[in-house]
């Protein structure tokens, strides 16, 4: 845990002043890297490994965070954003902890390399999934980013409203 917070911390300083043109799609690229200590763990790699997919971890920790919660604050409108806040809170506060109850007797039954095996995988998949939403792909800071050689859906100057249609 000592070294993921050594990689939070670097991939907080990497994010200063930077303003990727796709940040959902940076910040889901960056969260693959939580997969990286359990599928060490689970291969049984050497402690060095280890180590460094821990730091690559907390260093996509840092991006992840940094970016979804910039990009949350721009686009969510601030009467619903403590809701919608919540919402993801309640997610990581009730399923988080049922997970990790249920990961020690399964790993009674079937494993640990198993359990920390899924867990890797569920994560990668977990993330293609999200990649997979054209929208999250395609989310700028000031609307859908453009595909090269494409124009502009919108006027310019048009900030989009809660649905992601112009106000």
């Amino acid at each position: 845990m000592g070294v993921y917070g050594v990689g939070a911390v670097l991939g907080g300083l990497l994010m200063l002043g930077r303003r990727p043109a796709r940040p959902l799609a940076v910040a889901t690229v960056a969260s693959l890297g939580w997969a990286l200590p359990s599928a060490a763990l689970a291969a049984g790699a050497a402690l060095g490994w280890t180590l460094l997919a821990a730091s690559v971890a907390g260093a996509g920790s840092a991006v992840c965070g940094a970016l979804f919660d910039s990009t949350r604050q721009r686009w969510v409108p601030a009467g619903v954003l403590a809701r919608v806040t919540a919402f993801g809170g309640l997610g990581a506060f009730v399923l988080g902890p049922l997970g990790l109850a249920a990961a020690g007797p399964v790993a009674d039954r079937v494993g640990v390399s198993r359990v920390l095996l899924f867990g890797a995988g569920w994560q990668l998949l977990a993330g293609a999934a999200v990649l997979a939403v054209r929208e999250v792909r395609g989310r700028g800071w000031d609307g859908p980013a453009e595909p090269p050689g494409e124009a502009a859906p919108a006027a310019a100057g048009v900030r989009p409203g809660p649905g992601g249609g112009p106000d």
